[in-house]
């Protein structure tokens, strides 16, 4: 639920401008946060083997700053980076790639007679290189043939 909110409110500030408004002091107080959440990690990772429930929260804070930073500062490399076409195009299939990459890569290990997921091999190695491309295959069809054309049916609602 954090990342949802931390994505919201990423976006909000976007379409309203104040990303660029503040983009100075943002990128420091941004910079600093990072640094020091980085660092709060490693020490208790460190000292817990484990971030424990905090570990989402942390992890959302995180990528909404790496996206903040892309986005105000979009001619660094790490902004042409995130516009490449492939990180795009894998970016409009992550839905279903979220939803469906682990069954893919179960079937893949059981139908070649394995009784868990983990590479000991180099078998396991071309098995789980298969399911990856098999995955990207399947998401892209379903965003094609399914999301693609809901979202077109629900752009015909006014609400």
């Amino acid at each position: 639920m954090e990342g949802l909110s931390l994505g919201f409110l990423v976006a909000y500030a976007y379409s309203e401008g104040l990303l660029f408004k503040h983009k100075v002091i943002l990128g420091k107080v941004l910079g600093i946060f990072l640094v020091t959440l980085l660092l709060g990690c490693a020490f208790i990772y460190w000292r817990y083997d484990d971030l424990g429930v905090m570990k989402f929260t942390i992890f959302g804070s995180i990528f909404s700053i790496f996206l903040v930073f892309a986005l105000i500062y979009p001619n660094t490399w790490y902004g042409i980076l995130l516009r490449n076409k492939i990180l795009r195009w894998i970016g409009t299939i992550s839905y279903s790639l979220y939803l469906f990459h682990y069954a893919i890569l179960g079937l893949a290990y059981h139908f070649n007679g394995k009784n868990g997921i983990g590479i000991h091999s180099y078998n396991d190695i071309a098995i789980t290189l298969f399911a990856f491309a098999a995955a990207l295959g399947f998401s892209w069809g379903i965003y094609k043939l399914l999301e693609q054309p809901m979202v077109q049916f629900g752009k015909r609602w006014k609400y």
